[in-house]
């Protein structure tokens, strides 16, 4: 539904700079009308997600390659972070925290190569 509001006017309604609004209509408007329609960046992100792959499963191979990196004292957060170019796969370093809890749990020895977690002081 066409209002008439400037983007100024949007943009102090919603909260967010000009600049922000300016951007999203360059983006999404539909190039022939120059009108914007939210359905254009709907979609897109729709199709984002959906081509999006997420891994909270540590796979065989996955465990390999996070022990082997452990084992030449990465970090989680960095075994995480180079795991989508070596790989192509994305794991978060959440889940790798909890695999080396898990294994410890299970008698493993993963939390050995993971340093050890700085304590809050009070």
């Amino acid at each position: 539904m066409k209002r008439g509001w400037s983007q100024k006017e949007i943009a102090e309604s919603i909260g967010v700079h000009l600049s922000t609004i300016c951007r999203e209509l360059q983006r999404n408007s539909d190039g022939i009308s120059k009108e914007y329609s939210y359905d254009i960046p709907h979609s897109a992100s729709q199709g984002r997600q959906h081509g999006k792959v997420k891994y909270t499963v540590i796979t065989s191979k996955i465990k390999i390659y996070v022990k082997s990196k452990l084992k030449v004292d990465w970090l989680p957060e960095q075994i995480a972070g180079r795991m989508k170019i070596d790989k192509g796969v994305t794991v978060s370093n959440e889940t790798i925290y909890r695999y080396i809890y898990y294994n410890k749990f299970r008698e493993g020895r993963l939390y050995k190569y993971s340093p050890p977690q700085e304590q809050e002081v009070s």
